[in-house]
């Protein structure tokens, strides 16, 4: 990612985010007799015939995928500031140990997965309390120190290169597999990593030469620079979230937050640090 690009987005972010600081109260007005309504992805009560924000309260444990670390805050400010009574704690790792988590009965009330295979495997072993719902979509580059000293320009490059790769059984390796093959170009790793936090952590320490991770680790990371891959020879990966057993009391949080993260407000946070449409 360019400093020009970067530069960009950061303005863009300074813009748009007072679309953010719209009081959710504001959003519904009307008289009302009873009941719950929802809009633009905010939950209300009828409270003395008029429309308030639902008093969500409780603690929802989120296992998420590595590259969601940089987002997570800002999703957890803004879903707080509609529901300041409740509170987000995000789990990350490898999407495919997650899902082996959601398996294993792991106390948590969401699983966001990047990649459908972890997504499919918690549902075929009947982990899920719900449907999965795509959020947001990535791509992946060619991850290098700002200065670029290997002087690396393109997938061919990596051939003369010392990089680093996420592990096949992983979405962000899975994904790099299928580009290498779309491009006809033959990796040849120093090291697998089980997510692409790791891999980005090789590219920061010197260790390789280039790692390839997406695009919006990337961007969150002003030491990096992105080597674009050609449209024609990239993938993307596709993000998915879905409720996993809650107890009773963080049902409603729970659900609160997969309408949120669907919202023109969730999906604008994720604009912001980079993500694309599913």
């Amino acid at each position: 990612m360019t400093a020009i690009k970067r530069t960009i987005l950061v303005a863009m972010t300074l813009v748009l985010g007072a679309a953010l600081a719209t009081t959710p109260s504001q959003a519904l007005s009307g008289k009302c007799t009873s009941g719950n309504s929802v809009k633009d992805g905010v939950r209300y009560t009828c409270v003395a015939k008029k429309w308030q924000v639902s008093a969500l309260r409780g603690t929802v444990v989120a296992l998420a995928a590595s590259s969601l670390t940089d987002v997570a805050p800002a999703l957890e400010r803004a879903f707080k500031g509609i529901y300041p009574q409740s509170d987000l704690i995000f789990s990350f790792g490898g999407s495919g140990t997650l899902a082996q988590q959601a398996i294993n009965g792991v106390p948590a009330d969401l699983f966001l997965s990047a990649g459908p295979a972890p997504m499919k495997l918690a549902a075929e072993e009947s982990a899920l309390a719900g449907s999965a719902k795509d959020f947001a979509s990535n791509s992946l580059v060619i991850a290098v120190l700002k200065e670029n000293p290997t002087h690396i320009a393109s997938l061919a490059d990596l051939s003369r290169a010392t990089i680093a790769i996420c592990a096949a059984e992983v979405p962000c390796g899975a994904l790099t597999q299928s580009v290498a093959k779309a491009a006809k170009v033959v990796l040849k790793p120093a090291t697998f990593e089980l997510n692409v936090k790791s891999v980005e952590t090789k590219v920061l320490l010197g260790e390789v030469d280039a790692g390839l991770i997406y695009r919006t680790d990337v961007l969150s990371n002003a030491k990096l620079t992105a080597i674009e891959i050609p449209e024609a020879k990239n993938l993307k990966t596709v993000y998915s979230i879905a409720p996993l057993p809650s107890n009773k009391a963080n049902k409603s949080t729970r659900d609160a937050f997969i309408l949120f993260l669907l919202s023109s407000k969730g999906q604008l946070i994720l604009s912001q640090s980079g993500f694309a449409k599913p």
